[in-house]
């Protein structure tokens, strides 16, 4: 559907661009369920593929690199998944314009609209690399600071080129974006397999890392804008009131974004300062399959938020309704269907991949089970909020939420740990969650 169900008016069209006939609201409601499916599929996939690709990529830079330049990696090449931080949330609303103004069928308001976006993002780009260049020399020795600056500026760089991925999640098109982060990933594997070949320095891996991240996403653009070139931004310069405007709806989901690094992405650091780093490395294992789930999750639910936009915007609320209520049960089987194979399999999935390694216990099992669960289950409520525009409750909720929690992890977490007498006591001890 999306920009073949258009009836864009002559003066809204840019020059050139061809005409995009409309088509009736049922016929938008059939389409809409079925692109939502491919394109959840679609990410699936990929995410698949990702995950292979991390498993593989993983020991090769370890082997290549050693430990301390694979720690330098790793910790540079996290500032990659920052985007929605850095661009304050801009990119998200911009999602959310894209697919209202589809529904609406005004082309000229999503270019002004993606005009005002890559002007806003462009400036928290150029100042990071500013302060990059600046402080992180200060912080770190020569070799070190070297891989975090090649990092900052390369993020930089991607900050408005990740735009386009909102861009095309905006038009329903969320298989368009797995498409690329797909090319992404195996440019990034292939790259980083062909560098320990000749090379041990971690800066050019990390080089490499966010070179894949850049082809991808400026291969995505100029795909993008040659397929649709009534959607090139305006070349005027967008208004003030335009720009602070998108701003304001990009900061709940800055918010929403900060909370989720309060509540999830702290706790390894947690529990090495409260229990040392035994527990800590259990925490990092356990997080890291969560997180993977959640990313599954995450592709799923992700085309129903444009969808919901649209149908919304369109008045389709039956539509509305039925897509929600079936992406509910979708994700319920799935993560009901995961926490079993988590609970069953995980301790000889874990023996597997760790070597043997590495005990959780059953009730860390149990209790990652449950949290994926409930986290999934909230991920549908998102996605209906987010579609409909109600994001600054999310945020108010979320920041809250993740304000108690983290502070009670930090109180907590002692009472619930039994600490070891030898590093060999492990297996009888109580995990992380204390069973």
């Amino acid at each position: 559907m999306v920009l073949a169900s258009l009836e864009a008016k002559p003066a809204s069209r840019a020059k050139g661009a061809r005409r995009r006939d409309f088509t009736p609201l049922a016929v938008h409601g059939d389409r809409r369920g079925r692109q939502a499916a491919f394109s959840s599929f679609a990410g699936v996939a990929q995410r698949l593929l990702q995950i292979a690709g991390t498993l593989v990529v993983m020991p090769m830079v370890l082997h290549a690199v050693g430990s301390e330049g694979f720690g330098v990696w790793a910790a540079a090449a996290s500032f990659f998944w920052m985007t929605v931080v850095v661009d304050f949330g801009v990119g998200q609303a911009l999602l959310t314009t894209v697919a209202q103004n589809v529904a609406r069928g005004d082309i000229a308001e999503i270019r002004r609209q993606i005009g005002a976006a890559l002007l806003v993002s462009l400036v928290p780009g150029l100042a990071g690399s500013i302060l990059a260049a600046a402080i992180i020399p200060r912080l770190a020795s020569p070799g070190v600071a070297d891989a975090y600056l090649i990092a900052a500026v390369l993020l930089s760089i991607n900050i408005p080129l990740s735009l386009t991925a909102n861009v095309w999640t905006g038009l329903q098109r969320f298989h368009m974006t797995s498409a690329w982060d797909t090319v992404q990933t195996i440019v990034t594997v292939c790259g980083l397999f062909l560098l320990t070949r000749f090379s041990t320095d971690a800066r050019y891996y990390v080089a490499v890392t966010a070179g894949g991240l850049l082809v991808a996403n400026i291969a995505s653009t100029i795909n993008l804008y040659s397929r649709y070139p009534e959607l090139l931004p305006s070349l005027q310069r967008p208004s003030a009131s335009r720009c602070l405007a998108l701003m304001q709806r990009g900061a709940p989901f800055f918010i929403l974004s900060v909370a989720a690094t309060l509540a999830i992405n702290l706790d390894s650091v947690i529990a090495l300062s409260r229990l040392g780093a035994d527990a800590a490395s259990r925490m990092a294992v356990a997080q890291r399959a969560c997180l993977t789930a959640l990313g599954l999750l995450w592709v799923v639910t992700q085309p129903l938020w444009p969808a919901v936009t649209d149908a919304a915007t369109r008045g389709d609320h039956l539509w509305v309704r039925k897509g929600i209520l079936g992406g509910a049960i979708v994700v319920t089987l799935c993560a009901l269907s995961g926490g079993a194979i988590l609970i069953l399999f995980g301790q000889p999935l874990l023996d597997l991949w760790m070597g043997g390694g590495m005990k959780l216990g059953q009730d860390v099992l149990w209790a990652m089970a449950a949290w994926i669960a409930m986290l999934s289950l909230g991920r549908i409520v998102d996605v209906l909020l987010n579609g409909l525009g109600a994001v600054w409750f999310q945020a108010r909720v979320a920041i809250a939420y993740s304000a108690l929690a983290f502070l009670l992890k930090f109180q907590l977490a002692p009472a619930f740990w039994r600490r070891p007498s030898s590093p060999t006591a492990s297996p009888t001890r109580r995990p992380i969650s204390g069973g």
